[in-house]
């Protein structure tokens, strides 16, 4: 197996001409505003996703460490939300 040998940005250029120059050679239309668009609102719809399990998780984890435990789900954080408004649990 072969050294894998960093990459310097003159070889890139050069191999990007070399490819350019090909007679057969495809290139890519590049996206349209409403494609990036799009593209920006999955992304960003994908991490709100994320930092909302995330949060959800720590929460959970928080809350067993008084004894107060909800299934996995979204939709049982209404159990979780009730115990933190009810402020009946003792911090100490």
């Amino acid at each position: 197996m072969a050294a894998v040998q960093p990459r310097e940005p003159t070889n890139d250029a050069e191999a990007i001409v070399e490819a350019a120059q090909r007679p057969n050679m495809r290139f890519v239309e590049p996206r349209s505003e409403d494609q990036q668009a799009r593209a920006i609102l999955f992304r960003t719809r994908e991490q709100f996703v994320s930092q909302r399990t995330e949060t959800t998780n720590a929460l959970r984890a928080h809350q067993s460490e008084f004894g107060h435990v909800a299934p996995q789900g979204i939709d049982h954080l209404r159990r979780l939300r009730a115990v933190v408004e009810d402020g009946a649990t003792d911090p100490r």
